[in-house]
């Protein structure tokens, strides 16, 4: 059940964070707080996000999502998004919204280890071996225009107005997102997540 997965894999964040950075309060920018929760909302579909206090997934559809907390990366992302504001403060507006999506994007991928692609567990479930995004390739085996098509490199940054994604966030993440992967494919993922 979509309960279960969520609680599961909120356990395997916190796991992740306590063990590999000894963080206890890993949402919170000292030990005075930052309690995990987190809701599985009906009817929100493919969608799941960080409202500054806790984090949210969708029920999916059944053809685009299924349920979003079934994903390790996917909750790892969101949970992310706490940790880097608790930390870093990062204003949710083009280019610095964009690092902030790809911290939770490259931390997904150091929680869920087997891949660099995001979502895969949940997106298009009929459909095996796609995923949301794909640091490896941000491009993501599509087009430009292709929801699912991000820039690999500053050249092909999207200049998007403030009201439209919050001036592209989810997309331009694609450059700082190859710039991790080719990071961690170098020095290891160990060493890269120590950088990041």
């Amino acid at each position: 059940s979509p309960g279960v997965s969520l609680h599961y894999n909120m356990g395997m964040v916190y796991d992740y964070f306590y063990d590999t950075f000894g963080l206890v309060q890993f949402l919170s920018n000292d030990a005075s707080g930052g309690s995990m929760i987190g809701f599985n909302k009906t009817g929100l579909q493919g969608d799941a996000y960080w409202n500054g206090m806790f984090a949210v997934f969708g029920d999916g559809d059944g053809l685009l999502f299924s349920p979003i907390a079934g994903s390790l990366d996917a909750v790892a992302h969101e949970f992310t998004h706490g940790f880097t504001e608790a930390r870093a403060g990062f204003q949710y507006l083009n280019q610095s919204g964009a690092i902030s999506e790809s911290y939770s994007d490259f931390f997904a991928c150091m929680v869920d280890r087997d891949d660099w692609l995001i979502g895969e567990d949940v997106f298009t479930p009929s459909i095996p071996g796609d995923a949301l995004r794909n640091m490896a390739d941000p491009h993501n085996n599509s087009v430009k225009g292709s929801p699912i098509w991000q820039p690999a490199h500053m050249s092909e940054y999207l200049y998007w107005p403030d009201t439209t994604d919050y001036g592209g966030v989810h997309y331009n993440c694609g450059i700082i997102n190859k710039a991790a992967y080719l990071v961690a494919t170098s020095v290891g993922r160990s060493k890269a997540e120590q950088i990041y």
